[in-house]
């Protein structure tokens, strides 16, 4: 094959590749001026226009009378109800694992609260109240021979 025949070849390919990609730019651009036509608009008080009426609020349309007996029932009940169960924890086993790594020394009264002595692997003795941090856990309560410990919601105990 001579190279004029290759040459010739090459801008043939060139030329259909670029006819290629100027029918896919025409047709995306032909869809999105469809869209651009057909999505329906409106303009509000203000002059602005919104996209869609799913955003609409209707108005209410009550005699004077009515309202006042809406708005009292309304003002009469709860809104917003709290939770009425705890969400579920999901026990990974960190809490027993990092146990694992605590000794109880001793519990002793200071004043009005107890004092807990957590002697940890590998560590000092440390000295912990309750609302206070022993590693990644929170103190929840020291009594008698016994430390409630907290991690992600999952709660357990460290004894003698």
């Amino acid at each position: 094959m001579s190279s004029e025949f290759l040459d010739q070849r090459k801008q043939l390919i060139v030329i259909h590749r670029f006819k290629q990609s100027a029918v896919v730019t025409l047709c995306v651009g032909g869809v999105l001026v469809l869209l651009a036509l057909l999505w329906p608009t409106h303009s509000d008080a203000s002059g602005s226009y919104m996209a869609s009426h799913r955003n609409e609020v209707p108005e209410l349309v009550a005699p004077d009378s009515q309202l006042k007996t809406i708005l009292a029932k309304v003002a009469g009940s709860r809104l917003i109800r709290p939770a009425q169960i705890q969400a579920a924890v999901k026990d990974t086993g960190a809490a027993q694992r990092l146990l694992s790594r605590l000794k109880l020394q001793s519990i002793v009264q200071m004043g009005s609260e107890p004092v807990a002595y957590v002697r940890v692997q590998g560590g000092s003795v440390q000295t912990v109240r309750r609302g206070g941090h022993l590693l990644d856990f929170v103190v929840d309560e020291i009594a008698n021979g016994n430390v409630k410990l907290t991690l992600d919601g999952v709660s357990v105990d460290l004894t003698y």
